[in-house]
């Protein structure tokens, strides 16, 4: 804005000479044909025209109304300061209160300036008291909108707390339900089996056997046999003997167990222990799938003097395959027709073996890695959580 010089109105007054008044008036002509700084339309702020839309608002708002830059809010156009600077296209209108707060002055000194200029807000600013935000702004508002929309339900209407279901009473854990197998074996029979399983399969390793071979002693009771009776003695009641693994299943579980055997052999005699031990593991390689080929093996074996193991018999063959051995002619011979008939055989192999020392480190190694394999598992789930 420019205003006129009264310096320049007492001058007139004095006479020029004819070229000083040509020049001043080529001056004036030179300022006429300079175009005039337009006024600002929102130079002054004008009262909202009564439309269809404002005549609502008429009552409230008489003399129009200004939205301040400040807090946002429709204000009486009469209690607005606005800003007169040409910083930009937009002029920036706030109330007398915001711009009080704003400029940190009276609203006074700031009308009594020529040019009005209300700054924005600074760092400084929103540091203030009524403008400083913490760190958890947000979390503190959610908290001041629940309690203060908690307060003002309680004074309308008081709400009652909700109620804790109740908890579910524990169920009782269902019994099992047995299903009886249709089977022609006693329960020591059955028995029998499953720890020839269980052992077999916990010392797989040790032992040497196929895995394929180890599936087939998950079956327990296999196809009946018939009745195994002892043709010599009549008086002996018989037994049913039911199906169990194939003869190369059981001649690498004798295999197996003998060579753990051979491993543990002590004493003054065991060098002659060893030596029969190995004789009758080369007899039973050598028999093939005939299991009366690997009873023999056996029983050379256990008729060796001062020989520490001891074995049972086996069962009697079943009824539909009873023959007498020529060749023997002793009265030991018994024929093996079934792998059914070993597995008294079998379990007794196995009892010998448990006092050995390569069994026992076995059983140390087994403890040692399920001890690894427990501090590894909790280590994984202290790590995931």
């Amino acid at each position: 804005m420019t205003t006129p010089n009264p310096a320049g109105a007492h001058s007139k007054k004095r006479k020029l000479a004819d070229g000083e008044q040509d020049d001043d008036q080529t001056n004036q002509h030179d300022d006429a044909a300079r175009p005039k700084a337009k006024k600002s339309k929102h130079s002054q702020v004008a009262p909202q025209q009564d439309t269809k839309k404002s005549r609502g608002l008429s009552q409230e708002y008489p003399t129009g109304f200004v939205h301040c830059h400040q807090c946002t809010k429709k204000r009486d156009a009469t209690l607005v300061v606005q800003c007169t600077i040409k910083a930009s296209d937009v002029l920036v209108a706030a109330t007398r209160a915001t711009a009080r707060n704003a400029a940190q002055s009276k609203v006074s000194l700031l009308l009594a300036k020529k040019v009005l200029q209300i700054p924005k807000e600074s760092a400084e600013d929103k540091a203030l008291p009524g403008k400083a935000k913490p760190a958890n702004s947000t979390k503190n508002s959610k908290a001041a909108k629940a309690s203060g929309s908690s307060a003002s339900g309680s004074k309308k209407t008081a709400k009652a707390p909700a109620r804790l279901k109740p908890k579910a009473a524990p169920q009782p854990v269902p019994r099992p339900v047995w299903t009886r197998v249709p089977t022609s074996l006693s329960n020591g029979d059955v028995e029998t089996r499953m720890h020839i399983r269980e052992f077999i399969l916990r010392f797989a390793t040790a032992l040497a056997i196929p895995h394929n071979q180890l599936d087939e002693l998950d079956e327990l009771s296999g196809e009946e046999l018939g009745d195994a009776t002892n043709s010599e003695d009549e008086d002996e009641e018989s037994v049913e003997l039911v199906g169990w693994v194939s003869e190369p299943c059981v001649k690498s579980i004798v295999l197996g167990l003998l060579h753990v055997i051979v491993g543990g052999a002590e004493g003054r005699n065991a060098h002659r222990e060893t030596k029969a031990l190995e004789e009758a593991i080369q007899n039973v390689k050598s028999s093939g799938a005939n299991l009366n080929k690997l009873w023999g093996a056996l029983v050379s074996l256990r008729e060796e003097e001062d020989f520490s193991l001891e074995f049972s018999d086996p069962l009697p063959p079943p009824a539909s395959n009873t023959c007498r051995s020529t060749r023997s002619g002793g009265v030991d011979s018994i024929l093996v027709a079934t792998s059914a008939q070993l597995v008294p055989v079998i379990a007794d192999l196995i009892e010998a073996t448990m006092t050995i020392p390569a069994m026992h480190k076995a059983i140390d190694a087994g403890f040692t890695e399920e001890k690894n394999l427990t501090t590894n598992m909790q280590a994984a789930i202290k790590k995931r959580a």
